[in-house]
């Protein structure tokens, strides 16, 4: 009986062994696996990163040539005064490009008038 207990006692132990053995193996699988994919995520992450990353330094090239053309006055006036003589001023705005020509010319001390001032749209 004593034998049999002791019987009982180490198959029971090497039952679970061998299924702790399995769930262990099963673990470890299912573990690698998840890295694998992991690692397979990170490395699309990655390509995506570099990918974003020359969109956008593709944008900010765009954005400077464009940035350049967008300084540029859109409007461009002036006035030929008998005093001052040629006088221009560029501005984006009408307004803005008459002002610097009736500020150039008060400067020169001429004689000019809004009036007199002939603008172009560039």
């Amino acid at each position: 009986m004593l034998n049999l207990k002791y019987l009982l006692m180490l198959t029971i132990a090497v039952v679970f062994s061998v299924h702790a053995d399995d769930s262990v193996s099963d673990d470890t699988r299912s573990l690698t696996q998840e890295v694998i994919a992991l690692k397979v995520e990170i490395k699309m992450l990655r390509e995506e990163i570099i990918r974003l990353g020359t969109l956008v330094e593709s944008a900010r090239q765009n954005d400077k040539h464009h940035g350049a053309s967008a300084q540029r006055a859109k409007w461009g006036c002036y006035i030929n005064d008998i005093e001052a003589g040629g006088v221009y001023g560029v501005g984006h705005t009408m307004a803005e490009a008459k002002g610097q020509v009736l500020k150039k010319c008060s400067e020169k001390e001429g004689a000019c008038f809004e009036s007199n001032i002939t603008c172009t749209n560039e």
